[in-house]
C-alpha cells in the first residue's frame, strides 16, 4: 500500500490518531493545545510545514533533531519538554549553580554588617 494522506499509524485515516504516549509527537499534540495553538500557527511560528507537525503528532513520521529544536522554539520550550530527556542535572538549589562548583553569592545571603578584625 502507497502512501495516503489519510493514513496514519494506526491505519484507520480518521486523522484523530496520535503517536504512541511519551513520544514526541505525543508530547508536541498536548504542548501545542495547551499552548493554544493550531497546527497551522505553530507551524507559522516554528518554519516548518503543517503537514509536518501533523505527521510527527500522528506518529506518521519521527522528529528529526532540528524539527524537535524548531517547534520547541515556536512554543517557548527546551528542546528536553518535548524529547523527555533532561540533558543536565536539576538545579534544586538556587544557590548552586553546578554539581561541584561552589555556591553563588546571593543578595538576600549576604551580611552588609563586616566582620571585625578583633573577631578572628
Amino acid at each position: 500500500m502507497c502512501g495516503n494522506a489519510n493514513s496514519n499509524a494506526n491505519g484507520n485515516g480518521n486523522g484523530t490518531e496520535t503517536a504512541p504516549p511519551g513520544s514526541v509527537g505525543h508530547r508536541l499534540a498536548r504542548a501545542r493545545k495547551l499552548a493554544g495553538l493550531t497546527q497551522h500557527q505553530l507551524a507559522a511560528r516554528a518554519h516548518v510545514s503543517k503537514s509536518l507537525i501533523s505527521q510527527v503528532e500522528r506518529g506518521v513520521v519521527p522528529a528529526s533533531p532540528a524539527f524537535t529544536a524548531a517547534v520547541a522554539r515556536g512554543l517557548g520550550l527546551e528542546p528536553q519538554a518535548l524529547t523527555g530527556e533532561p540533558y543536565g542535572p536539576p538545579i534544586t538549589d538556587p544557590r548552586r549553580s553546578m554539581p561541584g562548583s561552589p555556591p553563588c553569592a546571593l543578595p538576600w545571603t549576604t551580611t552588609k554588617t563586616p566582620i571585625s578584625r578583633a573577631s578572628r
